[in-house]
């Protein structure tokens, strides 16, 4: 009679672990499929159809136009990230070229593993950027943009230490940029008041900040006339009427020579000026 007592026993367990088993296995699925459908559907989504919204958002911040010539598209592999193709950001009235920056490709990078904890860092690279900065004849700069009417957070974020934050409205997610990269790029300075031309080819850099206000942190390698350099380069908060504090450290990719410059650059939004201190070093010691 207990043999068979047990016997129950045994049979009930095994009843109940095949339950468990067929829930778990159910619950596995349902969690796959989830995954499946967020990962793929985002490619079913025709997002050329945002060109106007993003085109204008721009407009109304900047008094500038922007073209989206290729595709918005989102990709899975190698990461989840928003791409966009073939961009070009217009310059001022009177400027030699008439794009401030061209684009083959800008990334908009999300971090998975912060996204399933209610944040959502976001890290932007440009790939092979153009970007052509120019103080006319009329010392008008291109980098001076109308100002909004919607006001940015860059001092809230300042004031706490904290990375900038993206103002959007009853967003449930903490939304921050994270990183910013830049890869391949060529900058152009004209000057035309002068004819004085400089080109830096070959710009690989990442960016960090705390604020669009700054400081500001670069570090990455770049091409002078030719001559490969690597750089590091940091400043202060950015004052585009007033002084701003900067430190470089440019030297020769091989080794060698390095230079730092500590100083303030003035007048950033009509004629640019730097004054400050120069040092040379070398490993070369006689």
């Amino acid at each position: 009679m207990g043999e068979q007592s047990q016997f129950g026993v045994w049979i009930k367990l095994a009843k109940k672990k095949k339950k468990v088993r067929k829930f778990l296995f159910t619950f596995g699925a349902l969690v796959l499929l989830l995954a499946v459908a967020v990962l793929i559907a985002p490619q079913f989504i025709n997002w050329n159809l945002y060109k106007t919204e993003i085109t204008t958002a721009v407009r109304n911040v900047t008094g500038r136009e922007l073209n989206i010539d290729g595709d918005i598209e989102v990709t899975i592999i190698p990461s989840l990230a928003l791409k966009v193709s073939n961009v070009r950001f217009a310059s001022i009235a009177g400027a030699k070229s008439k794009e401030m920056l061209r684009l083959n490709e800008v990334r908009v990078g999300i971090s998975l593993g912060d996204l399933i904890s209610g944040k959502l860092a976001v890290i932007l690279t440009l790939i092979k950027p153009v970007l052509e900065l120019e103080v006319t004849r009329g010392s008008q700069t291109n980098w001076a943009f109308t100002q909004s009417t919607t006001p940015l957070q860059s001092d809230a974020a300042s004031s706490q230490g904290g990375k900038e934050e993206l103002p959007l409205e009853s967003s449930p997610l903490n939304i921050q940029l994270d990183s910013f990269r830049v890869v391949e790029g060529t900058v152009t300075y004209r000057d035309g008041r002068t004819g004085q031309i400089e080109k830096i080819k070959d710009f690989n850099s990442e960016v960090s900040f705390d604020s669009l206000k700054g400081p500001f942190r670069l570090k990455g390698d770049a091409r002078v006339k030719d001559f490969p350099l690597h750089f590091e380069i940091e400043t202060g908060m950015i004052h585009l009427a007033g002084m701003t504090p900067v430190t470089a450290k440019i030297g020769a990719r091989q080794g060698g020579a390095d230079f730092m410059l500590t100083g303030d650059l003035s007048n950033l939004t009509t004629a640019p000026a730097f004054s400050g201190k120069f040092k040379a070093f070398s490993d070369n010691v006689a």
